[in-house]
């Protein structure tokens, strides 16, 4: 009986040992990467998130994921989350862009989440309208060590999970909530507060009288974020550029003191070099009509292909209200910029003896 009784306290003590063992789950590089990509496939076709829009479906998470390697970590990815505004000064919907990595660490892993730039301007009242979402985030997975913070504008959330002995499916399940809270919390309440805000922030300073444009202040208008993060550092106090319904391409330059508003458009393959010089040259005479300072040439390396309008406007010479230079922008983008081409129109059809 004795030793009947030190082989159960010994089997015992092996059971204590090995159920310890592994209760400290290791996910190792290629185990994580299989379930990341499987995770990251279901979030992007989420129900939720997933619309249609005139080009196609857009995706709770963009066409933009990428794996970083490292020696430090057991593998990461980087994507954007989206979520989508329609109203924008071309009509168009909009997507705005969240970036997102994953990372693994082996015995834990990392979500860090930046919302899109919320403007210096609006950057705490929307932080402040996002509590309720914050504290959810929060309260729904207690387990998870959650810490924000803030980036170049953006509102920020890391969170560091160490395993519990989770299965693919429990962790699968906790990761796509964990994006999907934040896709349909955080990300979306960003979003729709600063659109709100920015709305308050014009009844503000509608008739307000400025000879200098901050960034801040440009990018109120917010047509692209996505463009204005991959060309902001270009310009000292912004740029953006974008593309309307009817596919007119625009670039917007500010420099503080004034700002370059930029279009152009394709000529027809069909004229040689002299109908080329000869379209361009009536067009400068359309453009000449309702501006002095419109300047009109061959897009720089693309002569005789590309046709561009540049308009400047200097604030040190003329004060100008923000309600009047957003009404000068509508003027260029809805009205002039669209009339001038169909004029090019009619001039190609002329010059090219078209019917």
């Amino acid at each position: 009986m004795r030793h009947l009784n030190k082989f159960i306290c010994a089997s015992i003590f092996f059971l204590i040992i090995t159920s310890n063992l592994f209760s400290q789950t290791y996910w190792h590089e290629m185990e994580f990467s299989k379930l990341i990509e499987l995770t990251l496939d279901e979030v992007k076709e989420s129900e939720y998130v997933a619309v249609q829009s005139g080009s196609g479906y857009i995706y709770a998470i963009g066409d933009d994921v990428k794996r970083i390697f490292s020696d430090n970590n057991k593998g990461a990815w980087s994507f954007t989350l989206t979520n989508i505004n329609s109203e924008f000064f071309g009509g168009e919907v909009t997507t705005y862009y969240a970036p997102t990595v994953i990372t693994n660490y082996g015995n834990y892993f990392q979500i860090v989440f930046a919302t899109i730039p919320l403007n210096e301007l609006l950057y705490d009242k929307v932080v402040k309208g996002m509590q309720e979402e914050i504290n959810e985030y929060k309260n729904g997975f207690p387990e998870a060590k959650i810490e924000f913070g803030k980036y170049d504008e953006r509102f920020t959330v890391t969170v560091n999970y160490y395993y519990k002995n989770e299965d693919s499916g429990e962790l699968n399940g906790l990761i796509k909530s964990m994006l999907l809270t934040y896709a349909r919390g955080i990300h979306a309440k960003a979003c729709k507060l600063k659109g709100e805000l920015v709305d308050d922030l014009w009844d503000e300073i509608a008739n307000t009288h400025f000879k200098y444009l901050s960034k801040d202040y440009l990018f109120l208008l917010d047509p692209s974020y996505k463009s204005v993060e991959e060309k902001y550092d270009k310009i000292k106090e912004g740029y953006f550029d974008f593309q309307t319904a009817e596919k007119y391409n625009y670039f917007i330059y500010n420099y503080g003191d004034s700002i370059v508003f930029v279009m152009y458009e394709t000529i027809d393959d069909d004229a040689d070099s002299d109908q080329a010089d000869l379209i361009l040259n009536k067009m400068k005479k359309v453009g000449a009509e309702e501006f002095d300072d419109l300047y009109i040439d061959w897009w720089p390396g693309e002569e005789r292909k590309k046709i561009y309008f540049i308009l400047t406007y200097v604030f040190s010479d003329e004060s100008f209200t923000y309600n009047g230079f957003y009404e000068r922008l509508l003027y260029l983008v809805d009205d002039y910029f669209p009339s001038a081409w169909d004029e090019l129109d009619k001039i190609q059809d002329d010059v090219l003896d078209r019917w």
